[in-house]
């Protein structure tokens, strides 16, 4: 048989034997989980109850529940590079963000934490991304590389649509190549919302490599 999937073989380790092996699902973004979350699900012995925090993971189990007022609620065990956690996602939040939420999804949820003396805490979702929509949503820049031979009023034009059909609180900025020379400049005029959606339009319109969150 030919080896199986890094995904499957993760996978099939979780069940057999209730941990990972040769690897874990959160290896290959565990650079942008460190940018994107504000606490480590193993590390949470500073938490406060009702605080508010950012944490992301995998989806190791996953089980539907109903509330005392008789509506369906999951209650999800999230795990990252460092330990895990139960997660309680109830009705409303279940319902806006019912498509992302899976077994062995990764996953990064804004969550207010639950804690009462002498037990773990719980985390309370508020809402819950893809790592790449969480990206676009906590971006605190865009950045986008032009050159003379892309720069033209047609490109120009496209851009301000998007930019202007898509305000937001992200600032964005040029770097403008001139020959050997490189000049950066910040819209004053614009900020964005860094969705996915918008991502992909100015990424489709000039190339991945020209455009960058920071």
């Amino acid at each position: 048989m030919p080896p199986f999937p890094d995904e499957m073989k993760l996978t099939t380790e979780k069940e057999l034997i209730g941990f990972y092996v040769s690897g874990h699902p959160l290896d290959a973004v565990r650079n942008q989980i460190e940018k994107l979350t504000t606490a480590k699900l193993g590390d949470t012995s500073e938490l406060t109850d009702q605080q508010l925090v950012r944490v992301a993971g995998v989806v190791t189990q996953m089980q539907r529940r109903v509330t005392r007022k008789g509506k369906p609620m999951a209650l999800i065990t999230l795990e990252d590079l460092t330990g895990s956690s139960e997660v309680l996602v109830f009705a409303d939040v279940r319902e806006k963000y019912s498509a992302l939420i899976s077994k062995d999804a990764k996953l990064v949820i804004g969550a207010r934490v639950s804690r009462r003396e002498e037990e773990d805490p719980k985390f309370i979702a508020t809402e819950i991304f893809t790592i790449e929509e969480a990206r676009a949503a906590y971006a605190k820049s865009l950045w986008i590389s032009l050159n003379q031979e892309i720069v033209g009023e047609t490109t120009l034009d496209a851009l301000e649509d998007i930019f202007s059909s898509h305000t937001g609180n992200v600032p964005i900025y040029f770097r403008v190549q001139d020959g050997e020379q490189v000049r950066t400049m910040r819209s004053r005029r614009y900020r964005l919302n860094t969705s996915v959606e918008v991502l992909r339009q100015v990424q489709d319109m000039l190339g991945r490599e020209r455009v960058k969150l920071g």
